[in-house]
């Protein structure tokens, strides 16, 4: 018998923070951020004197992307500090189009001289360890546990991917304001939900402000697909960064599909669908819940891969997704993670009225 009271309070006051607390957090760090392309690695200083103009660094990450190209994410102790560096840039002659973006190239003024202060802010760099260095360390653990674990810990996402990520869709939530001032672009998927590893996808829904008159309402696929076939061209002509837009509207849930080369991921659009992000909440719940949940889907996950059980191509072969559940319910099982319903009310507060079910257009998600 499992004793969900117990489980349930034994994570009560733990330190992982829920869900849309994370959300939340993440979303202030991509307001208080922007991106800069410099020249080479030696510029940093004098991007980093620039920037203590308009305020004080919070965090300053260092990597190069998939064209070779460094670039500095910068993060400001308050979204104003970003504000105020954004309003003091202009446009280079050599822009086709004058877009205004928190995707930055850095150009040092000829000539100028500051007294420098001293960096109070680490810079950090994306490291990455060889499959070599992997499997050495792998060898060398004592358990199974253990390689489970050290293997999750080299695969998941970083703090710099996943800031990447939220800074995207910051992108293209400011990018659609003139539209919808008040929508939000929200991330869900991979980035969010806990199993996100290396280069995974980055799956955003624009969510547009509920209706007064229901008739305004977006909610008919025809209108749908027509709004996100002219997001494709606006984000094909207009938007930093982004290239190989494909509009993918004949979907069970249409999409605009794209690359962000300064990220180097692949990104995936979709307008007024929140399951995903109900989903994402669900399996990130589970997650903080039972903490061997994520060692033991990534090893799964990773060995159907290597067996081709999974494939990245559609067919009738089984799916990640479908593991995650086999993995849910095998630890509901053995009285690690509480069955759906009695997680419903007080870990899924924004989920919807028992029972536990989410709904598209009367199609049901999951129960």
């Amino acid at each position: 018998m499992v004793d969900v009271v117990s489980i349930l309070a034994e994570h009560e006051n733990k330190a992982p923070l829920g869900f849309d607390t994370v959300l939340s957090k993440r979303r202030r760090e991509s307001s208080a951020s922007v991106l800069v392309e410099i020249e080479n690695r030696h510029k940093i200083d004098d991007l980093y004197q620039e920037c203590l103009q308009y305020g004080n660094l919070q965090k300053v990450y260092l990597y190069t992307n998939n064209s070779h190209k460094c670039q500095v994410l910068l993060e400001f102790n308050s979204p104003d500090e970003a504000l105020g560096l954004l309003n003091g840039c202009k446009h280079l002659s050599s822009d086709g189009f004058p877009v205004r973006s928190r995707l930055l190239r850095f150009v040092p003024k000829n000539g100028s001289r500051r007294d420098k202060k001293s960096a109070t802010v680490n810079i950090e760099t994306s490291a990455n360890i060889t499959p070599q260095a992997q499997a050495t360390k792998l060898v060398q653990s004592d358990t199974i546990a253990e390689q489970m674990k050290h293997f999750y810990e080299t695969e998941k996402l970083s703090d710099l991917e996943t800031r990447l990520g939220f800074m995207v869709c910051k992108q293209v939530e400011e990018f659609i304001s003139g539209l919808y001032p008040k929508g939000q672009v929200l991330p869900f998927g991979s980035l969010v939900n806990g199993f996100g590893r290396h280069h995974c996808d980055i799956d955003m829904v624009y969510c547009v402000p509920d209706a007064t008159d229901k008739q305004q309402a977006i909610n008919d696929r025809t209108l749908v697909q027509r709004i996100l076939e002219t997001l494709g061209d606006l984000l094909h002509y207009v938007v930093p960064g982004v290239s190989e837009v494909q509009r993918i509207l004949r979907a069970r849930v249409p999409i605009v599909k794209f690359q962000h080369h300064l990220v180097g991921r692949e990104c995936d659009l979709t307008l007024s669908n929140m399951s995903g992000v109900d989903m994402s909440r669900l399996l990130h719940t589970c997650t903080r819940l039972a903490p061997s949940l994520c060692p033991l889907l990534f090893t799964v996950r990773s060995w159907a891969t290597a067996q081709g059980v999974t494939s990245k191509v559609p067919g009738t072969w089984i799916t990640n997704f479908q593991l995650t559940l086999l993995a849910i319910f095998h630890l509901q099982q053995h009285g690690l993670l509480p069955p759906l319903r009695d997680l419903q009310g007080r870990w899924l507060l924004h989920c919807c009225t028992p029972p536990c079910r989410l709904c598209c257009r009367g199609m049901c998600v999951f129960v």
